[in-house]
């Protein structure tokens, strides 16, 4: 078997360059968002949870797990909706998602889901633990809506940003 030296070098060369030069995919100035949806939990009911602070004028805490059940990776759309006295986002999750929401909706009757969120144009400017509102009984259709603490244009930036995650994913 003969090896040529020059081509090796070309090859090792471009892997090279591509390391260096990294990923240059998307826009540096478009909506970014990350999203992880919690469940509440006991003190007691899982090796690694903690207290968490929902909404800013009058902070909840709320005790959750530390692993979230789904997020932006498990997303389909994400979208604002006019609701009465506001505004909502709307999440839409794949196949992955629905299990997962339905299994721990119908698991846990009556205990809250919590939303995290960073956000922000060109990198994460923005954090926060966004809404609890009770998980329904089932999620068979795998939409969440939810209020956000948030403004119209925050929410708004949250759902580009994660429209523009999903975009990227596909």
């Amino acid at each position: 078997m003969v090896i040529r030296a020059t081509q090796f070098n070309l090859y090792l060369g471009l892997l090279l360059l591509a390391l260096a030069t990294g990923c240059q995919t998307g826009d540096k100035d478009k909506p970014m968002a990350t999203l992880r949806v919690h469940l509440e939990v006991s003190p007691t009911e899982t090796a690694v949870n903690g207290p968490v602070p929902v909404y800013r004028a009058m902070p909840v805490m709320v005790n959750i797990d530390k692993a979230p059940m789904v997020t932006e990776d498990d997303l389909t759309s994400a979208k604002l909706v006019d609701q009465p006295g506001g505004f909502a986002i709307e999440l839409q999750f794949d196949d992955h998602g629905i299990l997962v929401l339905n299994q721990y909706a119908s698991a846990n009757p009556g205990k809250h889901y919590v939303v995290y969120s960073q956000w922000g144009t060109g990198k994460f400017k923005q954090e926060r633990w966004l809404a609890a509102p009770l998980m329904p009984r089932n999620i068979s259709n795998g939409t969440l809506t939810f209020t956000p603490d948030a403004t119209r244009e925050e929410a708004q930036e949250i759902v580009d940003g994660l429209s523009n995650a999903i975009k990227d994913r596909n």
